[in-house]
C-alpha cells in the first residue's frame, strides 16, 4: 500500500476517471450533510481569500487502480 498526502484537487485534476464501487452506491447523504459540507466549502473560500495558504483535512480517500 503506497500512502501520501495529496491536495484533493490534484486527484480531481486531469482525465483519470473514477468508479463508485457496488457497495457504496447505495449510500446517499441528505439535505443536512451536503449543507455542511458547502457551508464548509464556503468558510474555506472566505479563508483563502484572506490568508492564502488555508487548507481543509478532508479525511482519507482510498483509491485503487482498475482490476487492483
Amino acid at each position: 500500500m503506497d500512502v501520501q498526502e495529496t491536495q484533493l484537487q490534484s486527484v480531481l485534476a486531469g482525465v483519470k476517471q473514477y468508479r463508485v464501487p457496488l457497495y457504496q452506491r447505495t449510500y446517499s447523504w441528505s439535505s443536512k450533510q451536503l449543507s455542511r459540507l458547502w457551508g464548509d466549502i464556503v468558510a474555506l473560500a472566505d479563508e483563502q481569500r484572506e490568508h492564502s495558504r488555508a487548507t481543509h483535512f478532508t479525511g482519507s480517500l482510498v483509491l485503487s487502480t482498475l482490476g487492483g
